[in-house]
């Protein structure tokens, strides 16, 4: 998106107003997506199980996983794109 004003942020249908009464600037609303996104990465991490080599390899496989089904909020926590 080459136009990164919080217009062209489409939240649901918010208005600019209501997205602006809720975080102070664009970069608090980034901020709070980039939070909210490993705040469920880290969920998604908690669920896998084993101990070892088989909890090392689960959690890189979930790791790959939730980034693949997750690429814009991925991108967000990791290169702050939107």
């Amino acid at each position: 998106m080459t136009d990164r004003t919080v217009r062209r942020i489409h939240a649901g249908g918010m208005s600019t107003i209501g997205i602006y009464s809720h975080f102070e600037s664009k970069e608090g609303l980034i901020g709070a997506v980039w939070a909210e996104g490993f705040a469920r990465l880290l969920g998604a991490l908690d669920e896998v199980t084993g101990r070892g080599v088989d909890l090392v390899t689960g959690l890189g496989a979930r790791y790959v996983e939730w980034a693949v089904a997750h690429p814009h909020l991925y991108g967000v926590m990791f290169w702050r794109s939107i």
